[in-house]
């Protein structure tokens, strides 16, 4: 056959039907590939953070600061309140002041001095005990 009497069109259309034809077979594997491993039980991001111990949350914004004493961002107050156990915490149902890193506390006759017993089993996240100087140096910030 004389590619010459075929005019320019159609041997145009032929080299770009072989073109789409060779450019399915090629990807095909690709696409099955992916499809199959798209099918497979997935861990979920709970799963793997509890294997591996990592804190995955969806907070939006990027966090400006994590100094308690600093941030005035609810972005960063859901961090700081998921990273930090305060003396007190709330009950979720009362919402009155149960114990946190504090076991218990005292509160003067005129309201000016509050007395937190730490307790005893307290750790920071490295896993070294808190004891009452450093937790002051860390709330306080001096």
């Amino acid at each position: 056959m004389n590619l010459d009497s075929i005019p320019h069109q159609a041997r145009l259309n032929t080299i770009v039907k072989g073109a789409r034809q060779c450019l399915w077979c090629a990807a095909s594997p690709v696409l099955l590939a992916l499809l199959l491993s798209a099918c497979g039980e997935q861990e979920s991001a709970v799963t793997i953070g509890n294997e591996e111990k990592v804190l995955h949350m969806g907070i939006g914004a990027e966090p400006q600061a994590l100094d308690p004493h600093v941030v005035t961002g609810v972005t960063e107050s859901r961090v700081i309140h998921a990273l930090l156990e305060g003396l007190t915490s709330k009950n979720p149902q009362t919402l009155q002041p149960i114990p946190g890193a504090a076991e218990s506390w005292e509160i003067s006759a005129d309201r000016m001095t509050y007395t937190f017993n730490l307790r005893q089993d307290g750790k920071w996240s490295n896993g070294d005990p808190v004891h009452a100087p450093i937790l002051i140096t860390k709330v306080v910030g001096k």
